[in-house]
């Protein structure tokens, strides 16, 4: 499927094709997905009549976005990562930066409470960072393999995590730890189930919607 007909810009190496993306529609909401394959499974899931803009460096998961009527799909510029279906960079960064970003959803190698999240290349943590920056909330889903572990190289301190989703109970120990670490509460960490219904991506508060749900590992 070329990628053009989705008037994105997209960047491999020194190639650079682009084409003018129109704005996002008034009073869409404007989320932002990285590449993983944690995240890639919210878009899937994300229902197709969902009014909401969707921006992502992830070359599956903006063909998955694209294919739902009614989100607004774009796609970030950028090198594409070495054996994988995403996109890094200082032209990632900047297509990031460039939204008002009602929300990020974004995974992690590793998170632990002393040192935050962590990734395996500086050009990931970056991304990560600019995507933080861009948003007014900050979802980190991640499964119970990632937590208290590190990764190569730091990403976020846990003070910029507004939610944490993941599967463990949310008054498990290392849970409890985690969070006094963020800007919520224990309370506040949801079951790492991605809902069919507006969910994560569509609603102002809360992570997990109530409808059919789809567990991750």
């Amino acid at each position: 499927m070329p990628l053009s007909r989705f008037g994105a810009r997209v960047s491999f190496g020194r190639a650079d094709h682009r084409r003018e993306a129109p704005p996002p529609h008034p009073g869409r909401r404007v989320i932002g997905l990285d590449a993983s394959t944690t995240v890639l499974v919210l878009a899937e899931l994300i229902p197709p009549d969902l009014t909401v803009a969707a921006v992502t460096n992830d070359l599956v998961a903006f063909e998955a976005l694209s294919r739902k009527r009614g989100v607004q799909a774009y796609l970030t510029g950028g090198e594409r990562e070495e054996r994988k279906l995403s996109l890094v960079g200082s032209l990632t960064q900047q297509t990031f930066a460039a939204f008002h970003l009602d929300r990020s959803i974004l995974s992690a190698m590793g998170v632990h409470a002393s040192s935050g999240t962590s990734e395996s290349t500086l050009e990931q943590a970056a991304v990560k960072d600019a995507m933080a920056r861009a948003s007014g909330e900050v979802v980190l889903a991640v499964d119970a393999s990632k937590l208290q572990s590190h990764s190569h190289v730091h990403a976020l301190a846990l003070d910029r995590v507004t939610t944490l989703v993941t599967d463990l109970d949310p008054q498990t120990c290392v849970l409890t730890r985690i969070a006094a670490s963020c800007r919520i509460s224990a309370d506040r960490t949801r079951r790492f189930q991605l809902s069919t219904s507006q969910g994560i991506a569509g609603s102002p508060r809360g992570v997990a919607g109530s409808g059919s749900r789809t567990r991750t590992g």
